[in-house]
């Protein structure tokens, strides 16, 4: 999402209103409705910009940008979300992840919480019992760098960092490649029947799809046209919109891109001289 960013969703520049629109108006465009799970893939804020000294950011304070992206969340309705850890530049200062603390503040739905091998807590924890049992529906939810899920029989393996490449040609590789991973680790992270079906992937903002017999992975599309970190490799714009995964009970799924129309991006400013 990388909200706070002048560049990404919920800027307050005219030319950034067909993103923000076509954020409000993409529950309309899914075909099954309300999702039971919503995955926001790493970067819910674009953070404060330390290297830059915030010069490209709208909203500079984390927590509000938090109020923010929660405020947009509020457009879809789901039976649940679930998180991953993206970069730490966007989400951490110090020792705090925000988007950890997001997943107390979200509203409009239960977290999903997961970590790869169960809740760990460290010993000053435990002496101090910091970690009491409470009613509060969110809190103390754990995300991190990994999602794993079944529905039905199909499995989900869910990361926001993936490589990058600077070749459209190999673009593909980028998501190919943790696809193979996936199953090179089958026997060793997880059983044959549990082996991921379906990968997903974020971080290049670059949208791209593979399917290989019954399992296929996609990098999702992001909700940031372009950043001056971006710009260091060349002219670029992301692929701006979501993915909707249909699983039936019989474990037939079908991807569903739903994207920004190139012809509705926001268009350059051309100085004439």
């Amino acid at each position: 999402m990388h909200v706070g960013h002048v560049f990404a969703l919920a800027s307050p520049l005219k030319k950034l209103k067909v993103v923000n629109d076509f954020w409000k108006s993409a529950p309309d465009k899914l075909k099954n409705g309300n999702p039971d799970v919503f995955i926001i893939n790493g970067e819910p804020i674009d953070g404060d910009g330390y290297k830059d000294i915030g010069s490209q950011q709208h909203i500079t304070d984390m927590g509000d940008q938090l109020e923010v992206a929660n405020d947009y969340l509020e457009y879809f309705k789901m039976g649940c979300i679930g998180m991953t850890r993206g970069s730490n530049y966007h989400t951490t200062r110090g020792n705090t992840n925000f988007e950890k603390l997001f997943s107390k503040l979200i509203t409009c739905a239960p977290i999903l919480d997961y970590s790869p091998y169960g809740r760990w807590v460290s010993r000053e924890a435990h002496k101090t019992k910091s970690l009491e049992p409470t009613a509060s529906r969110n809190y103390n939810k754990s995300i991190d760098d990994i999602l794993q899920f079944r529905i039905h029989d199909t499995v989900f393996n869910v990361i926001h960092h993936t490589s990058s490449s600077g070749s459209y040609t190999y673009v593909p590789t980028t998501i190919a490649n943790p696809m193979l991973k996936n199953l090179i680790l089958t026997g060793k992270l997880w059983d044959a029947k549990d082996a991921p079906t379906i990968t997903v992937r974020s971080h290049t903002h670059t949208h791209v799809f593979v399917k290989y017999g019954r399992t296929c992975g996609f990098v999702t599309p992001a909700w940031q046209i372009f950043s001056r970190f971006m710009l260091q490799k060349g002219m670029s714009a992301a692929t701006i919109g979501l993915v909707e995964v249909i699983i039936e009970p019989n474990n037939e799924y079908s991807v569903r891109d739903i994207l920004l129309p190139d012809k509705d991006y926001p268009k350059i400013r051309l100085l004439e001289l």
